[in-house]
C-alpha cells in the first residue's frame, strides 16, 4: 500500500469572495512560549478523513500560565504582512513562515521592547483584515526576531519607529487560530 492511498482529495474553489489584504493593525498579539500552559495545532496531516480546512486550521484554546497572557503590539497601517513559503529540497519540504511589521516611533518602550524579545523565544497571533487569526510559533517551536532596527528617518515625510522581522520554520504554514485569545490584564 502506498504513502498516499488513504489521502481523502477535495476540489478547492475559486468563489467570487471579496478579499481584503494585509493585518489588522490594532490586533497583534504576542506571548513569551514558556507562558503558554496548553497549546494548540491543528490536527495531524494523517488523521483519518481531516478535511484541508480542518488542516489549517486551530479550533480549541491556547491556555496560559497564571498571570501570564498575550500582550498587544499596535502595528503601523498598511505596514505588516505574515508570509508562508516553502523551503528545502524536494521531497523534505518544510515552511517557513514570517511576520513583518513596523512600530511607528523610537520611544524608550520600542527601545525596551527590541531589548527584552530579541532572543526571546515566542508565538504571536495575529489578525488577517478579513477576520482570519494568524498563529505564528507554538510552544515547542517557537518563532525568533530575525531582525530589528530603528529609524529616525531623515525628514518631514519619512517614518521614524522600529521594523522587525521574526520567523519560523515549521512543518506547516501559519495556521488559522479559532480559539480565544488570553490577554494580560
Amino acid at each position: 500500500m502506498g504513502c498516499f492511498d488513504n489521502t481523502p482529495l477535495e476540489h478547492i474553489d475559486a468563489c467570487n469572495a471579496e478579499l481584503v489584504a494585509g493585518i489588522a493593525e490594532a490586533e497583534v498579539y504576542a506571548i513569551i512560549a514558556e507562558h503558554i500552559d496548553t497549546d494548540q495545532v491543528p490536527p495531524a496531516i494523517d488523521t483519518a478523513n481531516a478535511t484541508l480546512e480542518q488542516l489549517g486550521t486551530i479550533s480549541g484554546d491556547i491556555t496560559v500560565v497564571t498571570g501570564k497572557g498575550f500582550f498587544k503590539l499596535a502595528v503601523q497601517s498598511e505596514t505588516g504582512e505574515v508570509k508562508d513559503e516553502l523551503v528545502g529540497n524536494k521531497g523534505n519540504k518544510k515552511v517557513k513562515s514570517s511576520f513583518d511589521f513596523f512600530v511607528a516611533n523610537t520611544s524608550a518602550q520600542n527601545i525596551g521592547f527590541l531589548r527584552r524579545f530579541k532572543n526571546t523565544p515566542m508565538v504571536f497571533l495575529v489578525k488577517e483584515k478579513s477576520g482570519r487569526v494568524r498563529k505564528l510559533g507554538s510552544k515547542s517551536v517557537p518563532i525568533f526576531m530575525d531582525t530589528g532596527s530603528m529609524t529616525t528617518g531623515k525628514g518631514p515625510e519619512d517614518d521614524t519607529g522600529m521594523q522587525v522581522t521574526l520567523s519560523v520554520v515549521s512543518s506547516m504554514p501559519a495556521p488559522v487560530y479559532g480559539g480565544a485569545i488570553a490577554q494580560i490584564s
